[in-house]
């Protein structure tokens, strides 16, 4: 593969973790706001720091596996949620 293709498919691939960034942080602000809590209160619940969880609706932080089932289910919504931009059955 040339130089220029590699490099034109990791941009690609960064662009894509963006994107799932960016759907994660629409969608949790968006519950966040829909149930009215707060950072606090979410982190309470989930056992993580309220900066832990601004820094996730930001989008300053990617979030990982774990942190996306755990706010799935508390949520109560489906892990596809968080990260697929097409699925859109809000709960």
């Amino acid at each position: 593969m040339e130089r220029g293709t590699k490099m034109k498919k990791k941009q690609q691939e960064y662009a894509g973790f963006t994107a799932c960034r960016e759907v994660f942080r629409d969608r949790l602000n968006h519950l966040m706001y829909e149930r009215g809590v707060s950072a606090r209160q979410v982190s309470r619940n989930i056992g993580h720091s309220p900066t832990y969880v601004n820094k996730l609706q930001n989008g300053d932080i990617r979030p990982t596996l774990e942190i996306v089932c755990i706010l799935a289910d508390y949520f109560k919504v489906l892990k596809g949620y968080f990260i697929d931009d097409q699925l859109n059955n809000d709960p």
